[in-house]
């Protein structure tokens, strides 16, 4: 009967140590919003000089009708969203490389912090737009960023 004992016991005690260790990868895999993984917004605040040096990349072109700078932060994603409304088609080489133009509009520390998306529309008809980009860093030229752009 004391055998019996000891291997009910030594299971449980298996079993509450399992137990224990999967709470502990739950809690280190999926942290509460309360957790600032991500770091605290307000050490990445994007300023007006910077929405404004954004928006003056594009003021060299005259179909340009508005640019819209938005940012997104919270514990699933951190994003600043570029909005570029043109009022008819523009060569997108052009567009690309004022679109490339915005990374020396932040900060280093906000870079690297925020994911960059911009969208390029225009209200033409038959247009090659909206074209859509997302922020990359190309490792095989020194890290340097630029936007892989989509349809």
């Amino acid at each position: 009967m004391k055998k019996k004992h000891i291997k009910y016991i030594i299971a449980s005690v298996i079993a509450i140590l399992i137990v224990v260790l999967l709470i502990l990868i739950y809690n280190n895999l999926f942290a509460s919003s309360n957790n600032k993984r991500n770091g605290d917004i307000k050490d990445y605040v994007i300023t007006t000089e910077e929405i404004n040096s954004v928006k003056e990349k594009f003021s060299g072109i005259e179909e340009v009708e508005s640019v819209d700078v938005t940012t997104h932060s919270d514990v699933n994603s951190r994003r600043i969203s570029i909005v570029v409304k043109l009022s008819k088609d523009v060569d997108f080489e052009k567009m690309k490389k004022s679109a490339n133009e915005v990374f020396s509009s932040f900060s280093e520390k906000n870079l690297g912090y925020y994911d960059i998306h911009i969208t390029i529309d225009s209200k033409q008809e038959d247009s090659i737009y909206p074209k859509m980009g997302t922020k990359v860093k190309r490792q095989e030229d020194n890290d340097k960023l630029e936007f892989n752009w989509s349809r």
